[in-house]
């Protein structure tokens, strides 16, 4: 009963290709989360939006 056992231990395989993430799960986030002026992706990720309707004869970025 005991060499059954060992047998089926030693004869087991492992398949090492089932943990690998696929290319849409490491570049698709977690999370999307749509706010007035702002995205959030997940973790620490944003993104901010800007939206011109009119061209303006002069503009400022003031950063903060």
């Amino acid at each position: 009963m005991l060499e059954r056992k060992r047998k089926a231990k030693k004869n087991k395989e492992i398949d090492i290709f089932k943990n690998i993430p696929t290319i849409s799960s490491i570049l698709v986030p977690d999370s999307i989360e749509e706010h007035s002026d702002y995205t959030y992706f997940g973790h620490n990720k944003y993104s901010r939006q800007f939206a011109i309707t009119i061209y303006p004869e002069q503009s400022w970025i003031r950063l903060a």
